[in-house]
């Protein structure tokens, strides 16, 4: 890091302490319903002071102090936002493992239980969320299509095209070549 650099970003902090401009990163927070109990609080809070001097670096000097504010506020909810996408496409992964595998049935002889672990994973890394729920809900709670589709509050025949256009997507993937 350079002297410039260093400089730029003691400025940003310093008016980021100065008339208590953290509540700032606060109203942030809020805005996007993260509280303090949640466990990414603190890593989120650090994140927003990183896009706040980010941010005031970047903000043009003819700005008024008002108008640098709400320059800085909606950069600093913009970088907090891709974070969160971020953490949550991770996150998913990481609970479609956690979750979706727990479901397996205990009384499955090893065999059977090792195959059905392998087939769900290659699923997690085709289907969406979404659709590994509907083939969860058919298979393994035997809901009718009639069912799924009243879940998702559409026409049994929307539902019916989905599975179809699921079951296609699984073939393919899965290099299927018969049923």
């Amino acid at each position: 890091m350079n002297k410039n650099e260093n400089n730029d970003y003691q400025a940003g902090f310093k008016y980021l302490m100065a008339n208590d401009h953290q509540v700032l990163i606060y109203g942030v927070l809020k805005k996007l319903n993260i509280r303090p109990f949640n466990q990414l609080y603190d890593d989120l809070y650090q994140e927003g002071v990183l896009a706040f001097i980010k941010k005031y670096n970047q903000c043009p000097a003819d700005k008024t102090d008002k108008q640098r504010l709400g320059f800085i506020y909606q950069g600093v909810y913009w970088q907090l936002l891709d974070y969160l996408r971020k953490d949550s496409l991770v996150g998913t992964r990481q609970e479609n493992d956690d979750t979706e595998l727990a479901y397996l049935s205990a009384s499955d002889d090893s065999n059977a239980l090792i195959e059905k672990k392998l087939l769900l994973q290659k699923l997690q890394t085709i289907c969406t969320k979404k659709e590994l729920s509907y083939l969860y809900n058919k298979h393994e709670f035997g809901m009718s299509v009639t069912e799924l589709a009243e879940q998702e509050n559409i026409s049994r025949q929307s539902m019916h095209k989905r599975l179809k256009k699921l079951h296609q997507k699984i073939k393919l993937n899965l290099g299927v070549t018969h049923g």
